[in-house]
């Protein structure tokens, strides 16, 4: 299941269990650290993308943002 997060461009399609780290880079940006060192910049804040994530590994509904 992939989560959905939003990027400048649109939106971004991550799978849940090749993330490594969420940091925060200003209040309503953060980056998302992949396996392999990919960063992914999000522009939505740092814990709303970490509770997406949260909630995708622990098989919760996701709603679409």
């Amino acid at each position: 299941m992939f989560v959905i997060l939003k990027s400048l461009g649109g939106q971004n399609y991550i799978l849940p269990d090749r993330v490594i780290a969420v940091t925060s880079t200003e209040p309503m940006k953060c980056m998302v650290v992949l396996e392999g060192g990919v960063q992914i910049a999000v522009s939505e804040p740092a814990k709303d993308a970490m509770e997406k994530i949260q909630k995708a590994l622990e098989g919760a509904p996701m709603k679409e943002s």
